[in-house]
């Protein structure tokens, strides 16, 4: 499965994409709500999962959500 991450602090990406990927997951990581819309868009019937925080610069993770939600509307998300 492809878990789409987006979260603005690198040092808790990078741990959260390290234990996903650990256990066997695709991760594709995104800085912050936009971009997370953005790696969405680019990766098209791919993503099974968002794993979004809550509070980033740009867009937040709720807003980015339902961004992508208008595009897919049974897409899995955690906060």
């Amino acid at each position: 499965e492809t878990i789409l991450l987006a979260e603005d602090e690198p040092a808790v990406r990078e741990l959260f994409a390290s234990i996903l990927e650990q256990n066997g997951y695709t991760v594709i990581e995104a800085v912050n709500g936009e971009d997370g819309v953005r790696k969405f868009e680019e990766h098209w019937g791919t993503i099974d999962l968002l794993l979004f925080d809550l509070v980033m610069p740009k867009m937040n993770g709720k807003l980015a959500m339902e961004a992508i939600r208008k595009l897919q509307p049974d897409i899995k998300g955690v906060f």
